[in-house]
């Protein structure tokens, strides 16, 4: 059984003996059978009660073990104490894992029957590209159309007449890291010149005239 230690106030060391088993085999994907889709999403249920999100549930992340459990093979770079979002993050990431295995249809099924409809159609607004691991945006790049079959399911389950909400998901790019780093630099460098110069003096030299000029010309 796993064990935890605390080795900080902010810093647990989780122990754990790695499981054993197979990875999903995406070429024999129909010997899949309800009880392991049934599995992966147990496990799932077990890491939800927990509030802890793994945040990378791809193929090569599940296993079955020879008691025709699930499991996983990388603990992952999640969060403890999850909020809902990365939460709901998960199950998406999972519907769509399960969809490049068994299709669209019996993913979402499997999932229904495991977790509750209510669970599985909040994972709606989340069925994005951007929201899934590099493995499976690889995945989906040799299926299109398979996000759209998984938002058709889910649509058919969503509560009729109720508005669909809409969240927009972006992902950090080197050139936005650096954008923002940059910006934040040039806001500091800024910053520091101005503590060094004097308002006041600056404000009793200016040519106030040219300034109401200048504004009156916007101003037309």
């Amino acid at each position: 059984p796993p064990a935890s230690f605390a080795v900080g106030p902010f810093a647990p060391v989780l122990a754990y003996r790695r499981p054993a088993g197979p990875t999903p085999d995406p070429g024999r994907a129909a010997t899949l059978s309800e009880q392991d889709l049934a599995a992966f999403w147990q496990l799932l249920a077990r890491l939800q009660r927990s509030r802890i999100a793994h945040r990378a549930l791809s193929i090569e992340h599940l296993l079955l073990d020879e008691h025709d459990g699930a499991g996983l093979n990388e603990a992952g770079t999640g969060d403890i104490a999850a909020a809902d979002l990365s939460l709901r993050l998960d199950v998406a990431q999972l519907l769509t894992t399960l969809a490049l295995l068994v299709g669209p249809e019996r993913a979402v099924a499997s999932g229904v029957s495991s977790l509750g409809s209510r669970t599985i159609v909040k994972a709606l607004p989340l069925v994005q590209a951007v929201a899934m691991d590099s493995p499976t945006r690889s995945a989906l790049r040799g299926q299109k159309g398979l996000l759209r079959g998984i938002r058709k399911q889910l649509l058919e389950l969503a509560p009729e007449g109720e508005p669909v909400e809409q969240v927009e998901l972006r992902r950090l790019t080197p050139r936005t890291l650096v954008t923002v780093l940059g910006g934040s630099i040039a806001v500091y460098v800024l910053l520091t010149q101005l503590a060094r110069v004097n308002v006041g003096e600056v404000l009793a030299r200016a040519q106030w005239g040219w300034a109401l000029a200048v504004l009156g010309f916007t101003v037309l």
